[in-house]
């Protein structure tokens, strides 16, 4: 979270769930065509988020 550098991921598949969560951590994503984020949280009636994403969030 305090890293002083840019934080770039490469996403080239399904980024879902908590692959999703991980990716919108970063600060620059870079996808590929095949690319697929999605979070299915919702589908399955549960609060959409693992925990990693209101983790990082600032207070």
């Amino acid at each position: 979270m305090a890293c002083p550098k840019p934080v770039v991921c490469a996403i080239d598949g399904p980024a879902i769930g908590m692959g999703a969560e991980i990716t919108s951590m970063c600060d620059v994503r870079i996808a590929t065509p095949r690319a697929r984020v999605g979070w299915v949280f919702v589908h399955r009636g549960l609060v959409p988020d693992t925990g990693a994403g209101t983790w990082c969030c600032p207070d």
